[in-house]
């Protein structure tokens, strides 16, 4: 049976994927690029301020974040099955990187480009699903043999 849902539970996990979001938008743009966390296009955007133009990054790097892992919420609601919540998270995903990736340039705005980073975002998507179903499914085994240990305790 599955926990309910409660404020303080889907704030909390907004704000943890929020962190993790602005962490990796940090460290991504530091190794990949050797220092540089913003694009000259976001620096023109807000005038010329590269100050401005990191803040606005990082800031839409934590709502990438938020997204991708307020998203686990979907899993928890009762009504749905694993294939709507799964659908569901994986469409806001990709909105979420489409839209902030060819906006802070992350995605070369080329329609060849943009397919590739589609199909590699669902394919980390689908492994790490893939992966945390497995995990699921051993922590119910072995939630499963300490029943029928306690189970098998009570009938003596």
């Amino acid at each position: 049976m599955r926990q309910t849902l409660t404020a303080k539970k889907v704030l909390v996990r907004l704000l943890i994927g929020f962190v993790i979001g602005m962490i990796v938008g940090v460290l991504i743009p530091l190794i990949t690029t050797g220092g540089s966390l913003v694009s000259s296009k976001v620096v023109g955007m807000v005038g010329g301020s590269k100050v401005a133009g990191t803040v606005i990054s990082i800031l839409l790097s934590g709502v990438m974040g938020l997204i991708s892992f307020g998203g686990t919420l979907f899993y928890e609601i009762d009504s749905w099955n694993i294939a709507k919540a799964t659908t569901l998270h994986l469409a806001i995903i990709l909105a979420a990187y489409l839209s902030i990736g060819l906006f802070l340039d992350w995605l070369p705005h080329d329609i060849k480009w943009i397919f590739i980073m589609v199909a590699i975002m669902t394919a980390v998507f689908f492994m790490i699903w893939i992966i945390m179903y497995l995990i699921g499914i051993s922590q119910t085994k072995k939630l499963n043999e300490i029943q029928k240990k306690y189970n098998d305790s009570e009938k003596r």
